[in-house]
């Protein structure tokens, strides 16, 4: 489906889904520190390291989202 035919409302959703992923994107790093912390008991600074993890992860994919965003309003604009 082309982009730039999506309802305002498809673009609402599409955009708040990009802070959607990454508050999960540190929600998964957080359990992986966890479950590794208690799988092989390790310190608390896997927990850490996950969560750290996490957050690189979201901004990673906040970028790449904003990018493919911009990429697609600039081909709209191009007509």
């Amino acid at each position: 489906m082309d982009p730039r035919k999506l309802s305002t409302g498809a673009h609402l959703v599409r955009v708040s889904l990009i802070g959607l992923n990454f508050v999960i994107s540190i929600l998964v790093g957080l359990a992986l520190g966890w479950g590794v912390q208690q799988l092989w008991h390790w310190g608390h600074w896997v927990i850490i390291v996950g969560i750290l993890l996490g957050i690189v992860t979201g901004y990673y994919l906040l970028f790449d989202d904003l990018r493919k965003l911009n990429a697609q309003s600039e081909k709209g604009f191009r007509k």
